[in-house]
């Protein structure tokens, strides 16, 4: 039984008003102030309720009539277990004048055929139309009535009511949602509270969050298009409030938080300095001078060093890992791929054999006797330097005193995974790494919480990349180039989509990859690299292309990061439309990184045209990561860097878009820096009505 009005809140479960609401949607929206943030599709104004006299030809008309006739015809069998159809056709009377009218419906499915088969009275709306001079409505939409409920003739002047679409949430229907939502007794709508302060809601102009939520699901009497516009940008604004205010509880938090002190003498930071075998650019050492800063306060850094690829930021990283080494704390360095992982591990074990450091490397599987031996040492503070993998962050994993955190490509792992990691070690200093480009618009909401440090130039003496996309007519040339640039001694990526062969999506497997390059080149080293494969099997490929054992390596995207080999020269990508753009950005940095050019193709097949050939076009013609990272976001949406969801389908928000509403994003970060920290704290254990935090959300 639902409970009476006077005992619901916006605390309760949906079924406490209806009892009958579908588990599915249960599990996705846990109460009624929740289920205020599903936001109608459309809201439109439904015709005035009229008599058949009203009615004109191309206008949209809304009645009710006594149905006289029914009638369906079945259509032919669609195929096996396909439900059968009908064509149905109904004689409606006016019940306000004389007057026939027919509503008709093709291909109908048997559930409407079924709802239309009994009733005596109908409420439709549709576009009227005329064949053979009578009146019809072609598929109308239509609800129930008996003669107990049949509404009056409205006076004339009368508006008619407000029609809400709503969205399907976790496969239930939009109208049930809608159901629901206007079941809510008017006492609900007047929210007392905001998280909003009063004086910045009056400073911009914005109705009251409670009115806010009634012009949106056309609970206003006075409805209009700009009281919805006002309405939008108000929830719009405190979307964009909310992350600010939960960015600086959670900076404020870390700032009070003490760190561990890491203090080197500047002699020895030289002396590291002297193991790379060229000079650092002035953007590395502006990174390094912030990094080294922060290392040095008394609050734990949490810096984003970002920089497009090939740029140096490993180098970065390591100036910073040294000096953790040195001040005798345990340092940590997280990748998102084995590949990567191994990368990262040759690189610094050569690196670092001058300064008689060694890094040890912790993946996920291994011989349980070594993992055993590894993670001993890792407690006991034995072993100073550990890269790895997810592997990292297992409870099995202790460490004795882990000062420095380093994650590199942030944007492969969840945010939870990440504090996992932090917590192994009280006050740990944090560099996040991130090679795809975060637009600035991004930086003020997710990452606006963390230090930034850009490397906005290359290394001298890297050559880069050119890409072209490689059509049916251009890819006899394009082989033919391939296996010039193989016959000089160099090497090749090709990357293919998908591990196993899919006729339905129409992709191509690292298998048949290989088995069609191995007739173009039978006399180079073939080898195919993909996630599935055994850690040693993988390490061993790696190992082997990295000494140019194989010249033409076949994988999935499991290199899109961390592989640098420079002699590969040539990438070329299969099916780069089931890539994202700074997926392919990220594939295409894999080349170019030594003192030769480096190539992208990217081979798109016939069926690639309209949009999806025009974003492998707009990687044709620019290399600038920050512009791609816009494009790319736009595709494919933010995800919830800020919560646990990493997806760009669904974002975080509901109606606010950091592409669209830009100004109030500017807005919500100014008006949140106005504040000073004891008022965003206090804002930040304000909640709902009655302790809701359906508005909050906890940090």
């Amino acid at each position: 039984m639902p409970l009476p009005p006077s005992n619901l809140s916006l605390n309760s479960p949906l079924k406490a008003l209806s009892p009958r609401a579908p588990q599915a949607l249960c599990r996705e929206i846990k109460s009624l102030g929740d289920i205020l943030w599903v936001f109608p599709l459309e809201i439109s104004r439904a015709p005035p309720l009229a008599s058949f006299k009203s009615l004109r030809e191309g206008h949209l008309f809304r009645g009710i009539g006594r149905i006289l006739r029914y009638k369906k015809r079945p259509l032919p069998p669609r195929g096996f277990r396909a439900p059968p159809l009908h064509n149905l056709t109904l004689v409606a009377e006016d019940i306000y004048s004389p007057g026939i009218l027919s509503l008709k419906w093709f291909n109908a499915y048997p559930a409407l055929a079924q709802k239309l088969s009994s009733p005596d009275y109908l409420l439709f709306q549709g576009s009227v139309s005329v064949y053979r001079g009578c009146p019809q409505i072609i598929n109308p939409e239509v609800e129930v009535l008996t003669k107990k409920n049949l509404p009056p003739l409205p006076s004339p002047g009368e508006k008619g009511a407000l029609l809400t679409r709503y969205p399907r949430v976790n496969g239930v229907p939009g109208k049930v949602i809608g159901g629901i939502i206007h079941k809510i007794p008017d006492s609900l709508w007047d929210i007392p509270r905001s998280i909003l302060p009063s004086n910045i809601a009056t400073k911009r102009g914005f109705l009251s969050l409670g009115e806010s939520f009634k012009v949106l699901h056309g609970k206003c009497p006075h409805w209009s298009r700009d009281l919805e516009s006002r309405a939008r940008e108000r929830i719009i604004y405190q979307e964009f409030f909310q992350e600010q205010l939960k960015l600086s509880l959670r900076k404020q938090r870390r700032q009070i938080m003490r760190g561990v002190p890491i203090r080197v003498e500047e002699g020895i930071i030289q002396d590291h300095r002297a193991i790379f075998p060229y000079p650092l650019t002035g953007a590395q050492e502006r990174a390094f001078e912030s990094i080294r800063k922060d290392m040095t306060s008394n609050r734990p850094m949490m810096r984003l060093l970002q920089g497009d690829v090939g740029c140096g930021k490993t180098s970065v990283a390591l100036l910073a890992i040294l000096m953790a080494l040195e001040a005798g704390y345990q340092c940590a360095l997280m990748c998102p791929t084995e590949s990567l992982a191994c990368q990262h591990f040759f690189n610094l074990d050569v690196l670092l054999k001058p300064l008689n450091r060694r890094p040890t490397l912790l993946l996920g599987g291994g011989k349980s006797r070594e993992r055993k031996d590894l993670l001993a040492g890792l407690g006991s503070g034995k072993i100073p330097l550990v890269i790895g993998t997810h592997a990292l962050i297992q409870k099995s994993v202790v460490f004795h005193n882990l000062g420095l955190a380093v994650i590199d490509e942030q944007h492969k792992f969840g945010v939870n995974q990440r504090l996992t990691l932090l917590g192994k070690g009280p006050g740990c200093h944090c560099l996040i790494m991130t090679a795809t480009p975060i637009p600035r618009s991004l930086r003020l909401t997710e990452y606006g919480d963390l230090d930034v440090s850009l490397i906005e130039s290359m290394p001298p003496g890297r050559r880069g990349f050119k890409t072209r996309v490689v059509t049916e007519k251009k890819f006899r040339p394009f082989l033919s180039f391939m296996k010039t640039r193989l016959s000089m001694g160099e090497q090749a990526h090709l990357v293919v989509p998908a591990i196993e062969e899919s006729e339905a999506m129409e992709l191509e497997s690292v298998a048949a990859a290989r088995e069609e390059y191995s007739r173009y080149f039978p006399s180079f080293r073939l080898a195919t690299l993909h996630g599935r494969m055994p850690s040693m099997e993988k390490q061993a490929i790696f190992q082997d292309f990295t000494a140019h054992r194989i010249d033409l390596l076949i994988s999935t995207s499991v290199v899109e990061v961390g592989l640098d080999v420079p002699n590969a020269t040539v990438m070329a990508i299969l099916n780069p439309d089931r890539f994202g753009l700074c997926s392919l950005h990220q594939l295409r940095g894999r080349v170019g990184r030594g003192s030769k050019p480096g190539f992208c193709f990217l081979l798109v097949g016939p069926k690639v045209r309209g949009r999806a050939l025009e974003r492998c076009r707009i990687l044709e013609s620019c290399q600038d990561g920050f512009r791609l990272a816009e494009e790319d976001l736009k595709l494919r949406g933010e995800g919830d860097v800020l919560g646990t969801r990493q997806s760009g389908e669904k974002s975080p928000r509901h109606l606010a878009n950091i592409f669209l509403h830009r100004d109030q994003l500017l807005w919500a970060r100014e008006d949140m820096e106005s504040l000073g920290p004891e008022q965003y704290s206090l804002l930040g254990t304000t909640s709902g009505p009655g302790g809701s935090e359906y508005i909050f959300h906890t940090v």
